[in-house]
């Protein structure tokens, strides 16, 4: 295996320039789109690649995190913005003024019919549950959440569906309902030199986000803020 890991980028080599690189690594002014594709390939071949990362690659992703973090919490504001800039960050928060305030806000017509439809918990791990699966997610987790409202909503939400009632009633038998502070930070592998930090939200926290998200209204928010940050730079 190390001597085809070896191999791979001279391979790699051979299939680009058959392909039409020049073999040259340079920045993108003055670079066709062929070659800037492939050389973005050729560098980014065995970033990920794990054999042999860094013992600090997860403090390096917790410093990042938590500078991160310290950036927000002393950010006082946007200096010397172009028009431009300006004009975007205005259409952003007039959006997001008209989504939440204006004719009583659209967030605020929402139900618990809307937002249990799409009711989801996701794929992966929720603090409170002690597998990834929907059946131990629903029957056997301690449906935690941050907040004894969330237990209240969830209750009400479900209550038309006889089902998932009888789950939840058979649940509360077995397992507790728990409250926690929030989601638990940990890392997963990124590239050699740096891990990826993730959070695992509770239970029923995952739940209402994920039946939350995707009203119409919030995913055009999501979208046209990533664009507008996109364009930003």
């Amino acid at each position: 295996m190390r001597g085809n890991a070896d191999m791979l980028p001279v391979l790699l080599d051979l299939d680009l320039v058959e392909g039409g690189w020049d073999g040259s690594v340079r920045p993108y002014p003055g670079i066709n789109v062929c070659n800037f594709a492939a050389q973005a390939l050729r560098t980014s071949l065995l970033k990920k690649f794990q054999d042999d990362k860094s013992p600090s690659a997860d403090a390096a992703a917790l410093e990042v995190f938590l500078s991160s973090n310290e950036r927000c919490r002393q950010w006082s504001g946007l200096p010397d913005l172009t028009t431009a800039e300006a004009v975007a960050i205005g259409e952003a928060k007039d959006y997001i003024y008209r989504l939440f305030f204006q004719n009583e806000g659209y967030l605020n017509s929402f139900n618990l019919a809307e937002i249990s439809a799409g009711f989801n918990f996701g794929n992966g791990a929720n603090i409170g549950s002690p597998g990834t699966d929907f059946f131990s997610k629903i029957a056997l987790s301690t449906m935690a959440a941050t907040s004894s409202t969330l237990h209240y909503f969830y209750m009400e939400a479900i209550s038309e569906n006889p089902t998932w009632s009888s789950v939840e009633s058979t649940r509360r038998c077995f397992r507790e309902t728990e409250i926690v502070r929030g989601s638990r930070l940990s890392f997963v592998p990124k590239t050699r030199t740096i891990s990826r930090t993730i959070c695992t939200e509770p239970t029923l926290n995952k739940l209402f986000l994920k039946g939350f998200s995707l009203r119409p209204a919030v995913s055009t928010l999501r979208f046209s803020l990533t664009r507008i940050g996109n364009w930003l730079g």
